[in-house]
């Protein structure tokens, strides 16, 4: 038994080394090889005064929804490549349900809106934010939500 996992130990380490040192072989002769980008070089973090200049509007999840979405206005000047969301949902008393940091990756040019989607907090689909249409007898818990830009990324 010891025999034979040390001769399937040795021709692995065999296979693997031969197979680093192989060139690869592929069905498209004239593919070439692309060097990974640094997405650092190509994205630049905005200076807190331009957080001022993205504006959210437009948030909405009706109730039994797994998506929630909302506008995102870019007036910084600079195409927006990443926008971080802090956001607090609320109950109506204003006593705080839940938090929530969401990344977006977006592509935004300078003085344009897109609508964004993302994942709802709400797993139980028991939630609606309280100016989205609803059936009025609906036992779904009304809130609402306080939102701003903590980080962007835009194009240099």
């Amino acid at each position: 038994m010891n025999r034979l996992f040390l001769l399937l130990a040795t021709l692995l380490i065999i296979g693997c080394a031969t197979a680093l040192g192989r060139k690869r072989v592929t069905t498209r002769p004239k593919l070439k090889r692309i060097e990974a980008v640094d997405s650092a070089a190509t994205a630049d973090t905005l200076a807190a005064a331009l957080l001022d200049s993205i504006i959210i509007s437009g948030y909405d999840k009706p109730m039994r929804s797994m998506r929630e979405s909302l506008f995102v206005r870019n007036a910084t000047g600079r195409r927006l490549t990443s926008v971080t969301l802090s956001v607090d949902y609320l109950d109506m008393q204003g006593r705080q349900l839940h938090h929530n940091d969401i990344t977006l990756p977006v592509d935004i040019p300078a003085g344009a809106t897109r609508q964004v989607n993302f994942t709802s907090w709400d797993r139980q689909m028991t939630f609606v934010y309280y100016r989205s249409k609803r059936s009025l007898n609906s036992r779904a818990v009304a809130y609402r939500i306080a939102a701003s830009v903590t980080s962007a990324l835009a194009e240099p």
